[in-house]
């Protein structure tokens, strides 16, 4: 059954810019490279703009966690995150109804 995740980021205040050129450019990875990947829309908060929202339509939850995250540019994105998000992300699953 086809899921929404929605990702949560909040940026690092001096890293903004490259948070957002780091995350769009893993979202063209992604939706060019795994079939299981739906779509992605990257959301900026407008009321607070560290804050980064990753809409994103997957084929199932089951290849989101599995092996969506498993592929050598999620693991070389989540090694490198540090240096422009503050902590890990918010994840949520969505189902229609």
């Amino acid at each position: 059954m086809p899921v929404v995740v929605l990702i949560r980021y909040r940026m690092k205040p001096e890293k903004a810019d490259l948070a957002v050129r780091e995350i769009a450019a893993l979202v063209r990875i992604v939706t060019a490279a795994e079939p299981g990947c739906l779509g992605i829309s990257m959301l900026r908060n407008d009321t607070d703009e560290r804050q980064l929202l990753l809409y994103e339509r997957w084929t199932d939850q089951e290849t989101y966690f599995g092996p969506h995250m498993q592929e050598a540019h999620m693991q070389e994105f989540i090694r490198r995150a540090p240096e422009f998000v503050e902590g890990p992300p918010e994840i949520s699953v969505w189902h229609e109804i």
